[in-house]
């Protein structure tokens, strides 16, 4: 039996990586383990993070693509 894909049953099908760190982050905060303040500071670090690497944040996720959106 394959582990529960949350992101697809939060996001759907075909969410990007951005949807998927922002999803991590939203899901932080709840916790308590990243301050509500500071949520969209880490997704600003994330998204610049892969752009300096020369990858697209708003591309679908490698194994998610063949759901699409």
């Amino acid at each position: 039996m394959w582990p529960e894909n949350i992101p697809r049953r939060i996001l759907g099908g075909g969410y990007t990586h951005a949807d998927l760190w922002r999803l991590a982050v939203s899901r932080s905060v709840g916790t308590g383990t990243v301050p509500a303040e500071r949520a969209e500071a880490y997704v600003r670090f994330l998204r610049r993070s892969w752009e300096r690497a020369g990858k697209d944040p708003d591309t679908a996720v490698e194994w998610e693509r063949s759901y699409g959106a």
